[in-house]
């Protein structure tokens, strides 16, 4: 049934199938079959994985690809910050902006 939906609408899917399945096992599941059409799909964002994430963390459900996942956009983003703060062009255009007094 959740393929039916786009990557849009599944999060909250998610949540609503989860909120009325009573077995563990079926819960953990249907967030990996989430997990696992996300991925193939692709276009899921960061802040998309992470509410996945968030869903998953708040019916105590463990799955180590969705964390490495997340995981890795929290990298990206340090990552991407840095190398922004770093880049030299960058760093002589401040020098030049506040030699110029702007």
């Amino acid at each position: 049934m959740a393929r039916l939906f786009s990557y849009h609408d599944l999060n909250g899917f998610v949540r609503v199938c989860l909120s009325k399945e009573n077995s563990e096992d079926l819960k953990k599941q249907l967030l990996t079959d989430a997990y696992e059409l996300l991925s193939k799909e692709g276009g899921a964002g960061a802040s998309y994985w992470k509410e996945l994430k968030s869903i998953a963390d708040q019916y105590k459900i463990s799955i180590s690809a969705l964390d490495n996942t997340v995981d890795y956009y929290e990298k990206d983003k340090i990552q991407t910050k840095q190398s922004y703060e770093q880049n030299p062009i960058r760093k002589r255009a401040k020098k030049k902006t506040r030699a110029n007094g702007i």
